[in-house]
């Protein structure tokens, strides 16, 4: 059913914009997916990227919003407008997938765009979940050589996992995107804003 539905152009990427809150400037965006069904109206992304997780096909649909967000870029750039980066989620399934650097060196090489357009967000638990070192250390170099193919690299959830400071010396990120839930606990309280302070220092 969800290959049908990306067959049938039923995905619907969005693209929420980030501003500097300082300057107002627009400073970059995020490809979100949605899901307009034929068969089940809109479908919020809740309720079907843990299926997909679950399932396998949340590679499939990584690939399909890295094409998107690639011809948005090109398109931009065609047209003679200023482009921002575009970021894009990333499944740790890809850690462990066949094939996953060859993939990501045919986007770049046939879309030639400049360095730091596409934007790859990877979450956090991707480096704490792996049960031993030699699998942690693969996905390090991963990481690595998606900064060398010119994609700007964040870490999504940063200090949701149990490695958060320990990683930050061991892993090439170029953005650590800090969780929600460290942004309502220091409006919640002197204590956890002085932490978010400390973290954004650092």
């Amino acid at each position: 059913k969800q290959s049908q539905a990306v067959k049938t152009e039923e995905f619907v990427v969005y693209y929420q914009p980030k501003y500097d809150p300082r300057t107002n400037e627009l400073k970059g965006a995020e490809a979100l997916i949605r899901w307009q069904s034929p068969d089940f109206g809109f479908v919020a992304p809740y309720r079907f990227i843990p299926i997909f997780e679950k399932n396998g096909f949340i590679i499939n649909m990584d690939y399909y919003m890295l094409e998107q967000a690639f011809k948005m870029q090109r398109q931009q750039l065609d047209a003679g407008m200023r482009i921002v980066p575009i970021s894009v989620n990333q499944s740790g399934m890809h850690m462990d997938e066949d094939g996953y650097l060859l993939r990501m060196h045919e986007f770049v090489d046939n879309n030639d765009l400049p360095a730091g357009s596409i934007e790859l967000e990877i979450t956090e638990t991707v480096f704490v979940d792996f049960e031993t070192q030699e699998s942690r250390q693969n996905a390090i170099q991963i990481v690595d050589e998606l900064r060398n193919m010119g994609f700007t690299v964040s870490m999504d959830d940063f200090c949701t996992g149990y490695s958060s400071i320990a990683m930050l010396e061991s892993l090439s990120m170029d953005i650590m995107k800090i969780d929600r839930t460290m942004l309502l606990a220091a409006e919640r309280s002197e204590r956890g804003r002085r932490l978010l302070d400390i973290i954004i220092n650092m």
